[in-house]
């Protein structure tokens, strides 16, 4: 009899356990859909500043060059779908700005969050091949920007 009760007890406290253990698991869940949703509005409304502010200047760059860019015949990218794209590609912690246009070229200087040169890139207007030069390292990466 005595080893029944134990047996009934220690279930007992094993299902306490584990009702305690859900409960535990389900606060935690909740802190961090909190904390996880908190960081993401951050983010989102940095990125929604960042954007705002690159595509000022890009707007900015982009008139200035409008003349040039018409003037370029049989390209096969313009400079602004190109800006477009690598603002893509680089994402939100990055800043491209379109440089200059010059015959069939475009030129590009890419900053990172702290507006530091991370690179500069060279883009062909006739065959959509851009090469992107790391400053700090000189490597140097090609991308088909038709691809």
């Amino acid at each position: 009899m005595k080893s029944k009760h134990e047996i009934i007890a220690i279930a007992l406290m094993l299902v306490i356990c584990l009702i305690f253990a859900a409960c535990s698991q389900k606060v935690e869940e909740k802190l961090t859909d909190k904390a996880t949703q908190t960081s993401q509005t951050e983010l989102i409304n940095e990125e929604d500043n960042e954007s705002t502010t690159a595509a000022t200047t890009s707007t900015a760059k982009a008139e200035e060059t409008t003349e040039t860019t018409t003037l370029i015949k049989g390209a096969v990218i313009t400079p602004d779908e190109a800006l477009e794209q690598f603002n893509t590609f680089y994402g939100s912690l990055y800043k491209v700005e379109l440089n200059e246009v010059k015959d069939k070229t475009a030129n590009y200087t890419v900053y990172d969050k702290n507006d530091k040169e991370y690179a500069k890139i060279s883009l062909n207007l006739k065959t959509g091949i851009a090469t992107e030069t790391i400053t700090q390292t000189g490597e140097k990466n090609e991308m088909d920007m038709l691809a």
